[in-house]
């Protein structure tokens, strides 16, 4: 019991300008939103390792340097390459992708003053709204005592029939201003309700004590601190996709076997020949060293010479 009391005198009470502000922070979708979104930046810091990802490859056949069959005499090769890593590009991943969620989040700075403003001229329309309420509530007020001294007097034959009619007619447009400044009010107090998350019957607080937000350096604003990160941001990607550019090594390891009990590897190197200077477009060249493996079979021994 006292639990629902508490729960409906908290929707019932009336709302300051602070309190507004902070639950409209609170509240706001498009800010929750932006927040979630901004957690992708804590993977995008990883994304150079699958520069560093492996591949292997597995081949079968005959090639017909065999008199055999495949079925008889198959020839199988393995090989496992490995890129190396001779850059800094996890540093500069990092850096990059900090500075544009340090950019991100000032995104999410400048929709927290734009809401903050949009409570504040809402917050004070409704409270302008019910000074004229209170305004109209009075006039009626004045137009109700001057209506019944006026029919007093012409009752007593004091005034004239027209002075009771202009009496009633400013009585009548007295209620018509009061209705309609009800209205205002309470449409005021749905726009701000719409803003806070819920329902404001009453606004606190006096229209002439009006409170100045705090003000700002327009070189503080986020919009322009947003704008000299985005630019570190992007020079630190020109420097990312310079250093993508540049020749990429890696080192692979291929097994094959080159007769029927004899198996041999190679060692190769392989590097990028970035000639136009972007990722797309990379040629490779090959070096490698090769190492003979000899398996007795029989009384001698096969020997088979790898290219060097």
């Amino acid at each position: 019991m006292w639990l629902f009391a508490l729960i409906l005198f908290s929707f019932s009470f009336g709302i300051d300008l602070k309190t507004a502000i902070e639950s409209a922070l609170e509240y706001s979708p498009s800010i929750k939103a932006l927040k979630e979104e901004q957690k992708g930046f804590e993977g995008k810091a990883l994304t150079y390792r699958s520069f560093l990802n492996p591949s292997v490859g597995v081949s079968f056949g005959n090639f017909g340097t065999s008199k055999e069959g495949f079925n008889k005499n198959p020839l199988y090769g393995i090989s496992y390459s490995q890129p190396i890593l001779l850059y800094p590009l996890g540093r500069l991943s990092r850096e990059a992708t900090e500075k544009e969620k340090e950019a991100f989040g000032l995104q999410i700075e400048r929709e927290k003053n734009q809401l903050k403003a949009e409570v504040y001229r809402s917050f004070y329309d409704a409270l302008y709204k019910k000074e004229l309420l209170r305004i109209a509530q009075e006039n009626l007020k004045l137009s109700e005592e001057l209506y019944h001294f006026v029919k007093r007097l012409y009752e007593l034959g004091e005034t004239t029939k027209l002075e009771l009619f202009r009496a009633e007619r400013e009585l009548q447009t007295a209620k018509t201003e009061l209705e309609l400044a009800r209205v205002d009010y309470q449409n005021a107090l749905r726009s701000l309700s719409s803003l806070v998350g819920r329902e404001v019957q009453e606004v606190e607080g006096r229209i002439e004590e009006l409170k100045d937000l705090e003000p700002l350096n327009p070189e503080d604003t986020p919009q322009v601190r947003y704008y000299q990160l985005a630019i570190d941001g992007v020079r630190k990607n020109i420097e990312l996709e310079k250093l993508y550019a540049k020749p990429q090594v890696s080192i692979e390891l291929l097994g094959e076997k080159v007769a029927d009990r004899e198996y041999g590897y190679r060692l190769l190197v392989s590097t990028t020949l970035p000639f136009f200077l972007q990722k797309g477009g990379r040629n490779n060249t090959t070096f490698g060293t090769g190492k003979l493996l000899e398996i007795p079979k029989g009384k001698g021994t096969y020997k088979h010479k790898e290219p060097v």
